[in-house]
């Protein structure tokens, strides 16, 4: 089988972007998950900056499998027009760094996912329809108190948008209170890629393979299916930007003493999980 292949959110190693490719180079992953910029959110990042950033990228030989947009993080009470043309903005960012995917969410508010079903699909449906042809994929990522924290509303999205896939993220669903594995069987038709990180049922994120994420017999099964790329996204240290990324507070087992400690711990853990997988 076809060996993984690596990207990060390196914001979290580093909030300046030299750095965080340099930490990538370092360290031999090869792509980017764009999300924190030299402090500033990917959504606020003009098309002048992302041509800058393009340069710098091909200059550290680093690509970027996704561009990890807010787009879908805000209430579905909320206007959407203007959160529509964040949208456009993060698509035309996408072109602008060479990213073939945009990572993107389906609203909070949804407490009723029933009520909320038809305007989620609806916006969701307005923005593949603005992508289609592009050459960006969109994919929407589970996370709780979205209307997209279940497996069911997950692959329900992605049947009723056939060109919205899945990132699929195991710790979210413990989060949620949903098994990963089961999320696992009925998503894996539809998933683009995955993020790594780990958390046990007691809310706690650890690093990945020690918490009840089932990393190891996931990725098994992602590989065995063909899937190859895998986005690091630690959570195991408070660095900056992440309050404005949560809904809720997060809790940890270990205190590292810096985000890049947090970032090499987590790494180590995601290599030692492939390490198993490889042996067998």
């Amino acid at each position: 089988m076809e060996p993984f292949i690596l990207s990060a959110f390196a914001d979290e190693f580093d909030q300046i972007f030299s750095t965080q490719l340099a930490a990538l180079k370092e360290r031999s992953i090869p792509q980017i998950e764009l999300r924190g910029v030299d402090g500033a959110s990917i959504a606020d990042i003009d098309s002048q900056r992302a041509r800058q950033l393009k340069s710098e990228l091909d200059a550290a030989g680093i690509g970027v499998s996704a561009v990890g947009s807010p787009v879908g993080k805000v209430r579905l009470s909320d206007p959407f027009e203007p959160h529509f043309e964040l949208f456009k903005r993060m698509l035309e960012l996408a072109h602008i760094v060479g990213a073939a995917r945009i990572r993107l969410f389906s609203f909070y508010g949804c407490p009723d996912k029933a009520a909320a079903r038809d305007e989620v699909l609806a916006r969701l449906m307005r923005m593949a329809g603005a992508a289609r042809g592009s050459g960006v994929l969109l994919c929407h990522e589970n996370e709780k108190d979205l209307y997209g924290d279940t497996a069911e509303a997950c692959v329900d999205i992605c049947r009723s948008v056939p060109d919205v896939k899945a990132v699929f993220d195991p710790a979210n669903f413990v989060q949620c209170g949903v098994d990963p594995w089961d999320a696992w069987i009925q998503l894996a038709p539809y998933v683009e890629y995955m993020h790594v990180k780990d958390c046990a049922r007691t809310g706690e994120v650890l690093p990945c393979g020690q918490g009840d994420g089932r990393l190891v017999k996931i990725l098994r099964a992602y590989r065995a299916g063909g899937g190859r790329l895998l986005s690091l996204e630690p959570h195991l240290f408070d660095f900056a930007g992440l309050s404005g990324l949560q809904s809720h507070p997060l809790t940890r087992a270990v205190a590292y003493a810096t985000p890049a400690d947090a970032f090499d711990a987590a790494l180590v853990a995601l290599r030692e999980c492939i390490k198993i997988i490889d042996n067998e």
